[in-house]
């Protein structure tokens, strides 16, 4: 039966202890246990203050649900609604299924090379034909508005947005002194060593942590050589890739959140660790039995593309999927 700290403390006296002996212990105890009071106080008044953002439609879709039981005619747009989300469940359930069946091989290591190249030296020639299309479009858009019948955002923000390569992080420009991965000497999640033949590189450990966080059931898990890298340069407080070699070991937590069923999600945290190059250690060639550990750069990898930026400086229209629910 569990008793609380006073009854603890009580115990301990009878048993003969000076209250003395039992002061600092209480006021360590009072001093965490008022600290803990404190952070759970301002932890709950940062939920709250979250919960109720009107911009969180979890926070304003309960209110709706909570005021259609009273509000005859909320409760009709409800049921309305209820049925339509039903119908746009059962729908993309059929089109998922019919998806699952036209997944296309993964590229290999050399075509995502290859692909990967095309994307960016595509890149400029995307953005001229835009900025061609948008000047001629102009002359379309005035008419339309003469006519009152004005495109808001104008006839090129009907084109389709322009995926890019990017960490979605966002990078400024000029805050790195190169365009390749930086090479690193080791690298360890959870204290496992990751590398193949020998050698490490971010690519490689992305691969493994992408694999530990289930990538190949839901690709939104899939994690970057270069989101770990930014997190290692975060680490040690330095600018992205502002060393071309890593000359600090740093170990650092590193969270995201992952899909674990269709509609569930988690956070999965782990410990990585990243060993300056100079401190090639003996863990990884004792592994592999090997005497070369040197990193070869990555320069022809498919994360160490010279970086060319893709970024639509034009409006996009966004294409969202209905804000539908399942009805509970």
């Amino acid at each position: 039966m569990a008793i609380t700290f006073n009854e603890a403390m009580d115990l301990v006296k009878q048993a003969g202890v000076p209250e003395a002996g039992l002061k600092p212990i209480r006021d360590k105890w009072d001093e965490a246990f008022n600290l803990i009071l404190k952070n759970n106080e301002r932890v709950a008044q940062i939920n709250a203050a979250r919960a109720q953002d009107p911009n969180n439609t979890e926070y304003i879709d309960s209110l709706w649900k909570l005021h259609a039981k009273n509000d005859p005619k909320l409760s009709e747009t409800e049921a309305k609604f209820d049925a339509i989300a039903e119908q746009y469940e059962e729908l993309l359930k059929e089109l998922r299924e019919f998806g699952r069946t036209k997944v296309p091989t993964p590229l290999s290591e050399d075509d995502a090379k290859n692909v990967r190249k095309a994307v960016n030296e595509s890149s400029e020639t995307i953005q001229t034909a835009i900025a061609g299309a948008a000047s001629m479009m102009a002359m379309v858009d005035a008419i339309l508005a003469a006519n009152g019948n004005s495109v808001p955002g104008g006839l090129i923000s009907l084109m389709p947005e322009v995926d890019s390569l990017k960490n979605t992080r966002g990078r400024k420009a000029g805050t790195s002194t190169t365009s390749y991965a930086t090479r690193i000497g080791g690298f360890e999640i959870n204290g496992r060593n990751i590398h193949r033949d020998g050698k490490a590189n971010f690519r490689y450990a992305a691969d493994s942590l992408s694999t530990e966080f289930g990538a190949e059931n839901f690709p939104e898990n899939k994690v970057t050589g270069e989101e770990i890298e930014e997190a290692y340069f975060a680490a040690i407080e330095k600018p992205f890739r502002s060393v071309k070699t890593a000359d600090t070991t740093k170990t650092f937590e590193f969270t995201k959140e992952v899909k674990i069923a269709e509609n569930a999600t988690e956070t999965r945290t782990v410990s990585l660790t990243v060993k300056a190059k100079e401190a090639d250690t003996a863990s990884n060639t004792e592994s592999v039995n090997q005497s070369d550990t040197t990193n070869v750069p990555e320069n022809k990898s498919a994360e160490s593309e010279p970086v060319k930026s893709a970024e639509n400086k034009t409006p996009a229209k966004k294409t969202a999927a209905p804000a539908a629910q399942a009805k509970k």
